[in-house]
């Protein structure tokens, strides 16, 4: 299934309430973070590095990039003690919002092309998806502001969620499976190989 904002948003609220965050705001503020993830997230390319039967042209799909909840966590909660957001929920936030995201990061759709490999696998390149630290932070903050967060530290609290989000996204690896149809030539016929492919994230 492709990345949908209101399942982060859902998801994270999820997280939250296990966490014992359940105020009133907690709505609006996980959709600010779920259709802001989505909006950086959805359409951005990547590489993969492919392995299997040459030489033809294929087609890749997979779903699902792999994510390390507890370096977002790490990163966001870093970020928000620069900030000066120490309050005694913020760990609690943090880990809440780095298990939301490679949830809903696992259920990425993968699509991809590839000019050799024509029968195999590939395996997406880490730090190949040009994710945008400052992109993503001015997604969260506009949807947030539009919601009502119009305090003091919403602008902190935004660039700290999307500081730990593009550095979250930067091992990030998935897998595609390649099929496809031989090109040639004949001979010497298909043989194995491995070759490189592109995509984006639906």
């Amino acid at each position: 299934m492709p990345f949908l904002g209101p399942s982060m948003s859902a998801t994270l609220m999820s997280q939250m309430a296990s966490q014992g965050m359940v105020g009133p705001a907690g709505k609006f503020f996980a959709d600010a973070c779920g259709i802001g993830a989505m909006m950086t997230v959805i359409a951005k390319p990547f590489t993969t590095a492919d392995t299997g039967t040459i030489t033809g042209v294929g087609v890749g799909t997979g779903t699902g990039l792999i994510l390390i909840p507890t370096l977002i966590s790490s990163i966001v909660l870093a970020q928000a003690a620069q900030l000066a957001l120490i309050g005694p929920r913020m760990p609690s936030l943090a880990s809440a919002y780095g298990q939301a995201l490679t949830m809903e990061a696992a259920k990425i759709t993968l699509s991809s092309v590839h000019s050799i490999v024509f029968l195999g696998v590939g395996i997406v390149v880490p730090a190949s998806i040009p994710i945008i630290d400052m992109e993503w932070e001015r997604n969260v903050f506009s949807l947030g502001t539009a919601f009502g967060f119009i305090g003091p530290q919403w602008p902190s609290l935004a660039k700290a969620i999307a500081k730990g989000s593009a550095i979250g996204f930067k091992p990030a690896v998935g897998q595609v499976t390649i099929t496809g149809t031989f090109t040639g030539p004949t001979p010497p016929g298909p043989i194995p190989g491995a070759g490189t492919g592109s995509g984006v994230i639906t």
